[in-house]
């Protein structure tokens, strides 16, 4: 008798839970983001309502990790959506979730394809360029690798430069495409900025490109208009590396006829001049040692007033730290900025002083072997 009344209670019991784990199970399947059910940010996805699909996707976006696998499965089957703005937002939101999308990486090579619409097109590739992030080299991504050069011939430019940014942001294991790059640094001006980024991305393996970059550069291509894609080339050629003896002494000679005036005919506005010289400086930074004949130039610089331009003198006292025991020559003028008592003790003041105290403890150290 109290083996039976035992196993009614335990059934009474398990009848009473069945309602909660329906419901643990039910959330765990249609987890809430941004206070809403996955379901409906999903049903929100497709409405026709621009504005209302914008919300969902932003919504989406925000989940947070451990929801992700969740969402994934629910967006991928709108990429095969008729409607275009389906299409769209799926493959934005997907991009945003990066690596972790990777799943979808098969159903967004369609989308590169010349019968979708131009925006969904520049969004695939976008998406295929944040996903595979770094990825390491392998099979699916010389595919995608392969996919995304036939399509950056494509006749709308914003698909070309998503193009060419998504193989930049895939980066040395998407080297097949280094030989195909010339033609897009004589792309339109998007499209060649993001062309000399990508061959940044690409480091020494896109050495055959110096040359080329240092023309663009020094302003022989685009002498008129294109500062920016001057500062693109720079920054690019720091990341390559001085991979002959040219590459310093024009990034320096550039710096000089920025600082003469001479650089941009005519004359950029302030705003492009700095981001070309800062750049400029950067890319010494970058290139460390080999920099080291640039010396006596970031010395000369900083040698007046290097508080009178704080963001450059900045610049400048990093690369020379950058450089090591090649800017020996320097520590008497940088100990000057260490010394000093600027007028205002504001916090770029005391970021510069901080910046000469390293520099020099960098240049003094003793040159590894």
């Amino acid at each position: 008798m109290k083996l039976r009344l035992s196993s009614c209670l335990v059934t009474i019991a398990l009848l009473g839970l069945g309602p909660v784990c329906g419901m643990l199970y039910a959330q765990d399947d249609d987890p809430v983001i941004d206070s809403k059910p996955l379901s409906h940010w999903i049903k929100q996805l497709q409405s026709e309502n621009r504005g209302f699909q914008l919300r969902a996707a932003q919504a989406l976006s925000k989940a947070e990790s451990n929801h992700v696998a969740k969402v994934i499965p629910s967006l991928m089957p709108l990429l095969k959506s008729e409607r275009e703005n389906d299409r769209f937002v799926a493959a934005q939101t997907l991009g945003n979730y990066g690596s972790p999308a990777r799943a979808a990486v098969p159903e967004l090579l369609p989308l590169l394809k010349g019968t979708q619409y131009e925006r969904n097109r520049a969004a695939a590739a976008k998406a295929l360029g944040q996903i595979l992030k770094d990825a390491q080299p392998g099979e699916e991504v010389e595919k995608v690798t392969a996919a995304i050069v036939d399509a950056w011939g494509d006749k709308y430019e914003d698909v070309r430069r998503e193009c060419v940014f998504a193989l930049g942001m895939i980066g040395t294991s998407a080297k097949s495409c280094i030989p195909k790059l010339d033609e897009r640094l004589n792309d339109a001006q998007p499209v060649r900025n993001a062309a000399a980024w990508t061959c940044g991305r690409m480091g020494r393996l896109a050495a055959d490109k110096a040359d080329k970059l240092i023309s663009i550069m020094q302003g022989e291509r685009y002498p008129q208009v294109d500062h920016f894609f001057a500062a693109a080339a720079v920054e690019a050629l720091g990341k390559i590396g001085a991979v002959h003896a040219n590459v310093v002494p024009n990034i320096v000679n550039r710096l000089e006829s920025i600082g003469a005036g001479t650089a941009f005919h005519p004359q950029a506005d302030g705003a492009a001049v700095r981001v070309c010289y800062l750049r400029g400086v950067n890319a010494l930074e970058r290139l460390g040692p080999d920099a080291a004949s640039a010396t006596s130039y970031l010395q000369r610089v900083i040698s007046g007033n290097p508080y009178g331009d704080k963001e450059r003198s900045l610049a400048i006292v990093n690369a020379l730290g950058a450089i090591g025991p090649g800017a020996a020559e320097a520590i008497p003028t940088i100990q000057k900025i260490a010394d000093a008592k600027p007028g205002s003790q504001d916090g770029s003041a005391v970021a510069l002083q901080k910046a000469a105290v390293a520099a020099i403890e960098a240049i003094k150290k003793p040159a590894s072997k």
